[in-house]
């Protein structure tokens, strides 16, 4: 029984590694860092972050997340996100019987009823 269940977790993983939104986080990343700039603005902010003030750490990361390819790359991993977030609900969901819809409970973050 333990091979199924590892079988069937395999395939999940399968499916979201096949998926769109995992696809579209993959060229997101690879237009990022081919672009030398944003990654070099990426560096600064890493590099200041814990070092300089507030209202110049949001300055920076204002200046970042101004680029196209940074704000693409950030739409890409929180569409990612969501799908991976959403796959292991409905994976928990499957495992207590929890039905496919929102689950009544809220603030769960299921199905956004909270």
């Amino acid at each position: 029984m333990i091979n199924k269940i590892l079988i069937k977790a395999n395939e999940i993983g399968d499916a979201v590694r096949e998926s769109e939104a995992s696809k579209a986080l993959a060229d997101a990343k690879a237009a990022f860092e081919a672009d030398t700039d944003a990654a070099a603005a990426f560096e600064e902010y890493n590099e200041k972050r814990g070092k300089i003030d507030a209202e110049e750490l949001v300055q920076l990361e204002i200046a970042l997340k101004s680029r196209p390819v940074v704000q693409e790359y950030l739409r890409a991993e929180a569409e990612y996100n969501e799908l991976a977030d959403s796959t292991v609900y409905a994976v928990k969901a499957a495992i207590f019987g929890v039905g496919a819809g929102c689950c009544g409970n809220s603030g769960c973050g299921c199905c956004n009823c909270g």
